[in-house]
């Protein structure tokens, strides 16, 4: 609280010395969508944005701003709290909250259009406050080119999206957050009743669950794979434990509460991939039964498979653990890499047609000596 109440006090001062806006940008980063810009700028235009900040105090219940207002002011919440209403049939419908660190109103202040919502706080909130020809000035460029990305993404990702305009493209995908994670952090855990949609935005995180008292993984996902659809779309706790595999990760999430943007063919996409990954995600758990990747001739074009890396790693996974027949050796034959060769010939080995596997065996080089022992020629 001293550090907040400094805060406020240099905020309140018109005068701010040098030292002060430095101190002061240095606080900011504990804001997290100031911290998202801030990363990215120089330190002389982050002093620049610190000093055009102006600060406003909102009692509760007093109006922000209401629906179809020019957007005139970009805002971010230095304390307290914001709800996001929607008029509907007379009705104010919440639509998300909107805590400390979080902004408000920069796609509209950026695009110089009306604000799409309504706001209005729950309790006493201090907001910080930036004109819009600041705001265009200090922030478009790097705004507009996350937009960009991010509708390029929901544009490839996301299915019967490409038959919409540009504009609903980029609405869509500004309702997604970024979060980036290093490897071993957990995303999602099991039996939690997570209220966002998950997309691998850059990187690969493993879906694992315990079987038989151990963490047992059962598919990588790469770029552009959803994960913990059964949370928001069948209201029901997470199946599986998902974390990152990959050294990083960037984790785009979308909330239950704007999932209503959503086109109705993309959630029934969503709904009938989700069928189809459970389906063969118990397969592969408990019956060794190789999983349906959404490249394969039944799985739903609308959906891309994980990276060359996560498919192979899968690949090897299942041919490490899958019973060795004839015909599935000739399956696997035409694959030319050299690890997959090495398994390859490890299945050849444990043929029923050339030798029964015994316990008596403790590693692959005293078993391949008494193979070349003892087995018969074919």
């Amino acid at each position: 609280m001293e550090e907040l109440d400094k805060a406020l006090k240099v905020l309140r001062n018109k005068d701010r010395t040098f030292e002060e806006l430095e101190w002061l940008s240095e606080y900011l980063m504990c804001l997290e969508d100031y911290r998202n810009y801030a990363r990215n700028l120089s330190q002389v235009l982050i002093i620049q944005l610190v000093r055009n900040f102006t600060l406003a105090f909102v009692k509760r219940k007093q109006k922000v701003f209401r629906k179809g207002e020019p957007a005139l002011m970009w805002f971010l919440v230095l304390d307290g709290e914001l709800e996001i209403s929607n008029t509907l049939k007379n009705e104010n419908k919440l639509v998300c909250r909107v805590t400390k660190g979080k902004q408000i109103g920069e796609r509209e202040v950026l695009r110089n259009k009306v604000y799409s919502n309504s706001c209005f706080p729950s309790r006493n909130t201090w907001l910080l406050c930036l004109a819009q020809k600041d705001f265009v000035s200090l922030l478009g460029d790097e705004l507009n080119t996350r937009l960009m990305i991010i509708r390029n993404f929901v544009h490839s990702y996301l299915p019967h999206l490409h038959l919409y305009s540009p504009g609903f493209k980029e609405k869509v995908g500004y309702l997604f957050t970024l979060k980036e994670y290093r490897r071993e952090e957990t995303v999602v855990n099991k039996d939690d009743l997570d209220d966002k949609l998950y997309f691998v935005f850059d990187g690969e995180v493993a879906v694992f669950t315990e079987h038989e008292n151990r963490a047992k993984n059962v598919v990588k996902l790469g770029k552009g794979m959803c994960f913990a659809e059964e949370c928001t779309l069948l209201n029901k706790p997470c199946l599986f434990n998902i974390r990152v595999s990959s050294e990083r990760a960037v984790i785009a999430s979308i909330r239950r509460s704007e999932m209503y943007m959503l086109p109705d063919e993309t959630l029934d996409s969503l709904k009938k991939n989700l069928q189809d990954k459970v389906k063969s995600r118990k397969n592969l758990l408990f019956s060794g039964v190789t999983v349906r990747n959404n490249n394969s001739a039944n799985a739903s074009p609308d959906f891309r498979s994980a990276n060359r890396q996560a498919r192979e790693k899968l690949i090897s996974y299942i041919i490490r653990n899958k019973p060795c027949t004839p015909k599935r050796i000739l399956s696997i034959s035409r694959v030319r890499n050299k690890t997959f060769k090495e398994h390859l010939e490890v299945l050849r080995d444990c043929s029923p047609r050339r030798i029964k596997i015994t316990s008596g065996f403790t590693t692959y080089r005293e078993f391949k000596k008494k193979r070349e022992n003892s087995l018969p020629l074919l």
